[in-house]
């Protein structure tokens, strides 16, 4: 999952890096920590 969460944060950020980069971020952050 880790690595599917990552990509999807990547496409996301670069569609709405305002919306999903900051709750992405957080989520990616959280589970590779």
């Amino acid at each position: 999952i880790t690595s599917m969460v990552a990509s999807g944060y990547d496409y996301r950020r670069d569609d709405d890096a305002g919306l999903w980069s900051s709750a992405d971020l957080t989520y990616v952050i959280t589970y590779e920590m």
